[in-house]
Parts: structure tokens; sequence; C-alpha cells
């Protein structure tokens, strides 16, 4: 008896060695394919740590194997998370490519990785060490490489993921694709250029398109992907004859145009702009200009300079003529304005539509329907008017809000049209018609000129405003999937970002009692459980 019960626990343990032998091989195979069959789990709401479907269908559009070397050194990657972040990230890129990516990580610690780095415009950054209770200096490297055939593009210094994707991509595509985009700026002004009053706007764009400078009064060619009107209200009618025929062919315009000139070398004087063609051009096409000033309580500051007893000062004075967009006056649905990061205008007028519609209106009507416009930004609702005489001098606030009452609402700021345009212009010996044709256009029309000024920039630190005209330029050249990925963001959600009070303590409350209560006592719980069965069997095998 007692040698058939020896038997039996001798029976039952080789079955828990082989359970145990089977779960572990089974853990081992796993480990050892994750490498190649993996999955992620993204909890952020914008997805920011996975790769759209955009990135994902690249494989589609690469005939050849495209490499992706990443150059990182690994005194970086043991002492910061973010290199194997980048390193996950593009790995999803190489698994979801069908073999049409490649990724290789490099350490360029060797003499000649580094050189070789160096030469594709690696920038090595200076990284401060301690080591044995001494502060010293490394060279490190985390830049990327992307190559194609016989071509290769850089992304010389990248420490974080938040834009990675969109980089990569666009890289990607520009290598494949090998056609640089063409952007031209069309200038009013005959006393500013591109070069010393838009440059910063012009290297934000240079990125990704050839930007170039169009005379005025020159036809704008039928290959030119964005044209960008600065001041359309000075153009003559040659000039923007040629603007109109070129989004009659379906071309992409932004216009930023002022209803009300402010003169910054007398003192800030003002006057409205009559008689313009551009006007009665843009209400043609659905959207109406009012010669008025939009004054509002979202408002950005001016530098005001003040004589002092033998000297100057600088006073900041609130002015309400320099109006800050919020982002819950923001089309939540249009692409450009989706995940809004910020717009400053200067002095704007006010826009309308024929068909008004709200910010949350379709972004993309039926082209054939014809041109459609609509409003995709707006000053906030107790925003008011200032018609003329229109008082400007910031140390007259009191007197802005004189005429308040009366013209209190929501003004559009930020107008687009979509569809097949019609010409404004009649067809005659002087402005021959170009028939419709067939190709939809598209119109944004800004009520500002000044808003990517390297001046007005400088003044209010409004580098979002660079930001908006790309996604503006990415929307005119059809790059909304593009545009999807570099608006993508991901919220800030440490408790010490919680601003309500109440809130904060529910959530730390809560995490508390997670983390000292539940867990601990699940913990027991299946302690105790798995004790109660062992002790269940071991009885049990006694009795037999």
């Amino acid at each position: 008896m007692a040698v058939e019960k020896d038997r039996r626990r001798l029976s039952g343990y080789s079955r828990e060695i082989l359970l145990a032998a089977i779960v572990v091989a089974i853990i081992v195979f796993a480990a050892l394919n994750s490498v190649r069959f993996f999955t992620r789990i993204d909890l952020t709401e914008s997805k920011a740590y996975s790769i759209s479907e955009v990135s994902r269908s690249l494989f589609e559009e690469i005939p050849e194997e495209v490499l992706v070397t990443y150059y990182v050194s690994e005194r970086l990657q043991e002492r910061f998370p973010q290199p194997q972040e980048i390193v996950d990230l593009l790995g999803e890129y190489a698994a979801s490519s069908r073999g049409t990516i490649r990724l290789r990580v490099v350490d360029p610690g060797a003499e000649e990785a580094a050189l070789d780095a160096e030469g594709y415009g690696v920038a090595p950054q200076q990284l401060q060490v301690s080591e044995e209770a001494q502060q010293t200096y490394a060279l490190v490297y985390s830049g990327i490489v992307v190559s194609y055939l016989d071509r290769f593009e850089t992304i010389p210094f990248i420490f974080s993921t938040s834009t990675l994707e969109y980089e990569v991509t666009s890289t990607i595509r520009e290598l494949v694709d090998e056609r640089t985009r063409d952007l031209r700026f069309l200038i009013a002004d005959p006393e500013t250029t591109l070069d010393a009053d838009f440059s910063f706007a012009a290297s934000q764009l240079a990125r990704e398109y050839d930007v170039r400078e169009l005379a005025v009064g020159e036809p704008v060619p039928d290959d030119v992907d964005v044209l960008i009107a600065v001041g359309p209200q000075r153009l003559p009618s040659e000039a923007l004859y040629h603007i109109d025929q070129y989004l009659v062919r379906g071309g992409s315009v932004l216009m930023a145009v002022d209803s009300v000139q402010v003169d910054l070398s007398t003192g800030l004087s003002a006057r409205s702009v009559a008689g313009s063609g551009v006007f009665p051009m843009l209400s043609s096409y659905g959207v109406t200009v009012h010669p008025e000033l939009v004054l509002d309580e979202a408002f950005n500051q001016i530098v005001v300079q003040e004589a002092g007893r033998g000297f100057n000062v600088q006073r900041y004075l609130p002015y309400e003529h320099w109006i800050t967009v919020l982002e819950q006056y923001t089309s939540p649905e249009h692409p450009v304005t989706a995940r809004f990061t910020g717009l400053d205008l200067y002095w704007p007028g006010w826009l309308d539509v024929e068909a008004a519609e709200g910010l949350d209106a379709d972004p993309d009507p039926d082209p054939d329907a014809g041109p459609r416009a609509r409003i995709i930004v707006a000053s906030t609702p107790p925003a008011w008017l200032l018609p003329e005489p229109y008082l400007t001098n910031p140390q007259q606030s009191d007197a802005f809000r004189s005429r308040a009452a009366q013209t209190r609402g929501q003004y559009g700021l930020v107008a687009v049209v979509t569809g097949m345009f019609e010409s404004h212009f009649p067809g005659s010996s002087a402005w021959p018609y170009t028939p419709e044709s067939g190709a939809s256009g598209r119109l944004m029309v800004v009520s500002d000129e000044n808003f990517i000024s390297n001046r007005f920039i400088q003044a209010t630190q409004s580098g979002y405003n660079l930001g908006f005209l790309e996604s503006a330029a990415q929307w005119l050249s059809n790059d909304e999937d593009l545009l999807s990925i570099r608006t993508r963001s991901s919220r800030d959600l440490r408790l010490n970002n919680i601003d309500d009070p109440a809130a904060k303590q529910a959530v730390v409350t809560f995490s508390q009692a997670v983390n000292i209560y539940v867990i601990p006592a699940i913990v027991v719980v299946a302690g105790v459980s798995r004790f109660v069965r062992r002790r269940r069997r071991a009885v049990a095998g006694r009795k037999q």
C-alpha cells in the first residue's frame, strides 16, 4: 500500500515537472519569437507612441529597399530611455514594411563608425558624464540616416519620439518620390522681401518645399504646389488675374490679407484699404473681408517705449488689437486646426462666408458641387469690432471699448474655400477667360498679413504661427495624411499637471488605494487560495 502511494506521489511530481518544463519552453519560444512577432498597446489618446496607418502602408510606395540607420552612442542608451523608444518606433517601421524597410542600429564608439556617421551629417553632441565622482564630457550621437538607392537624407540629431514618425515618413516619401514640392511667396509690398522679412517662415517651409519668391505680375506656373500671397490688397489687377487663373486650374493659395492698414512708421496710424480688387475677387469665391478691426478679450501685450529722466523705459501694455486665438474657437474637424497649437493675429479684420457653417462642418465637401467657403478659426464670443476712426494707440486702451457693447460677438478670422473655382475675371482680350478645368482648388484666407512676419513673431514669441503656416501648406498641397501625423500629440497625464485641486486629490486618493490596498489584497487572496487548494490536495492524497 505504501509503495502504491509513493508511486502515485512520484507520478504527481513527474506531471508537475513536465508541466513546468512545458510552460518554460513556451515562455522561451515566445521570447525568441517576440523579436520578430510582437505587438504593443498604445493607450494615449492620439496613439502618439504607435505608427499610424499612413506609415504602415508606406511599403506600397517603395519599389526598392529603404535602409534606416540609427547612429546612437552606448553611453546615451545607458543613461536615458529615449534612445530605446526611438529604436522601438523605428522597429515598428521595419516590422510593418514587409521587408521594404530595414533597420540598422550602430554605435559610433569606434573611430571608423564615428567618421561614417559624421560623413552623413549626423551631429555629435556633448554630454556631461559623472564617473567616479568626476564630471567629464563625452561626445554622443543620436541621429538617423535614411538611404534609398544612391540617395540619402539625414536627421542630424533626435532625442524624442514626438516628431519622429512625421520626420521619417516624410523623409522616406521625399527620397522615393524624388520630387521636391514647389512653394512660392508672392509679396506685394515692394519694401519687404522674403529673406529680410519672412525668413522664419521660409526656413520652416524649406524643410519640405523648394521655397522661392514669385515676381509681382508673373503668371503662376502649373507645377507650383502652393502659392502664399502676402498683402494681396496691394496687388495690381494683372497679378490678381494670374492668381485667379491658377485657382481655376486647380491650384492652392493662401492669402494673408489686411482690410485695415496700420502704418508702423507713423505711430500706428490706421486707414481702411479701399478700392483694392482683391476684395470683390474673394467675395466672388464666397469670402467677404470687412473693413473693421476685431478686438478680443484674448489678447497679447505690446512693448511701448516711454521717455524717462535721461533714458527710455520699456513698458508692456495689454493690447486688444493683437489677438491670441484659443483652441476651442477653431474647427476640430478641419485638418489644419484638428490639433491646434496656437495662432496670434495683429490688427485682423473679420471674415464672413456666404454659407455660414459651424466650426464643426464637414472638412471634405464634394468638389463637384462648386466651391464652398467656411470659417475654421474665429474670435472668442465676447470679441467686438472697431470701425473708423481706428483707435490703435495702446496708451488709449480705455477708448478701445467705448463702442464694444454694440458689436459684441464672434467673428471669423481664417476661412477656407474648396472646390472647382469659377474665374472672377470676365473673358476679354485683356483677361482671356480660362474655362473650368475640372480640377478642385483650395484657398485659405487669413485676415492678417503680419502673422508670418519676422518682426511680429519676435514681438510676441509666436513660434506657433510658423506651425500653423506649415499645417496650412500641407493641407493646401493635399498632404492631409502627413498632416495627421505631424499634429498628433499626447496628453500630459501627470498628477501634478491637474489644475483642479479636488480632481487632483481624487486621483491621488484612488491611486493610493489601488497601490497600497487593492494590489496587496489581490496578492494575499491569491496566495491564500493557492495554499488552501494545495492543502486540500494533500489531505485527499493521504486519504487515498
